[in-house]
């Protein structure tokens, strides 16, 4: 038999779930995996937000006018040019400090 100290009320207890004078849950592995779960699935639940440039440069991509539209190209090409640099140079100074 199990004899737990509630640690807001300060009694003993032999229930394993609750304490039976103040009825505050204890925690235990089962509640610590419940919780575990509940927060991966609001993690998968949550819609997935894309970047605000993202979100700009696919409008303009899909412009109308035709000028615009290259101006979209342009701009998609520096920033994948740009991140490519960025996460070319991180990964040298990942290297260097491993």
């Amino acid at each position: 038999m199990i004899t737990r100290k509630c640690l807001k009320c300060g009694k003993f207890t032999n229930d394993k779930e609750m304490c039976s004078y103040c009825n505050t849950p204890f925690i235990t592995e089962k509640t610590v995996k419940e919780a575990i779960k509940l927060d991966y699935k609001k993690r998968l639940d949550k819609p997935k937000e894309e970047f605000k440039i993202v979100i700009l440069l696919n409008k303009i991509k899909s412009h109308k006018y035709l000028p615009i539209r290259i101006l979209g190209q342009l701009l998609n090409s520096i920033f994948l040019v740009i991140f490519f640099i960025v996460s070319a140079i991180s990964y040298l100074i990942a290297l260097i400090a491993a």
